[in-house]
């Protein structure tokens, strides 16, 4: 499941967030370490965002240049937005998470989240209707019909060798490969 963007996206909810966001950023960005051409650079790109989003809303100045030259600026200025939250504000030192949740950017987990511990495994049928070939045929064991790895899991290991003799131990298999 794709992660859900921290910028809204309709324009009117956008233009309420990034107007929060610059109002609390932009006095404490030289506490934060924010070099001031960088928040020269994201004040100049809201300025020309600002100015572009009140012509494509107004109905006197709304045509489809001036709703362009909007979602133009709107992209610059996102792109300017993505890279200060990217670099000074994800892990700044000093910003807390008070102060990410008050301009509306998201709250990160300092610990990682195991893996489920998976119920079933894969399991494999081997194909040997042509000669000098085998295809091998991966299934979750609980849903014979289904071509989906088992929920947990990445994929199967494969070991084999060429023998006279039959295989005792799986240690004994020197080849090996993995299948997802």
């Amino acid at each position: 499941m794709p992660k859900e963007d921290f910028i809204p996206h309709s324009d009117a909810k956008f233009f309420t967030w990034q107007g929060d966001l610059m109002v609390y950023l932009t006095p404490r960005a030289s506490g934060w370490g924010i070099p001031g051409t960088m928040i020269t650079a994201l004040n100049t790109a809201q300025s020309q965002y600002v100015i572009r989003y009140n012509a494509a809303e107004s109905p006197e100045t709304r045509t489809p240049t001036a709703v362009f030259m909007k979602d133009k600026a709107r992209a610059a200025y996102i792109k300017q937005i993505r890279e200060v939250c990217r670099v000074y504000l994800t892990n700044g030192p000093g910003i807390t998470d008070e102060d990410r949740m008050k301009m509306g950017l998201p709250i990160h987990k300092s610990t990682r989240t195991p893996a489920p511990v998976a119920k079933t495994h894969p399991t494999c049928k081997i194909d040997t209707s042509m000669i000098c070939w085998l295809i091998i045929h991966f299934y979750d064991e609980a849903k014979e019909k289904s071509k989906a790895k088992p929920p947990g899991q990445h994929g199967a290991e494969i070991r084999w060798m060429i023998s006279d003799v039959p295989v005792v131990d799986v240690n004994e298999l020197i080849h090996s490969a993995f299948d997802t």
